[in-house]
């Protein structure tokens, strides 16, 4: 009776440690998919910001050869 309660009371607290564990990996994978979620949040800004002054880029060459043609796309 009393092996019986000690590894009833061994069982409880290993049983509590897993489930600690557990909130544990828990928190960390809502915090990985949290900062994979920014990273692509940023990729996507950073794309934009390319696309952005590409397309800058070829309205400042545009209005440059409208404003002298003869010289051209410097």
């Amino acid at each position: 009776m009393f092996l019986l309660s000690v590894f009833l009371v061994v069982q409880f607290f290993l049983s509590q440690e897993v489930t600690g564990k557990d909130k544990a990996l828990e928190q960390l994978n809502a915090r990985i998919a949290e900062l994979n979620d920014l990273f692509v949040a940023g990729e996507t800004r950073q794309a934009h910001s390319r696309n952005t002054l590409t397309q800058t880029r070829a309205g400042l060459v545009s209005a440059e050869t409208e404003r002298d043609p003869r010289q051209g796309p410097l």
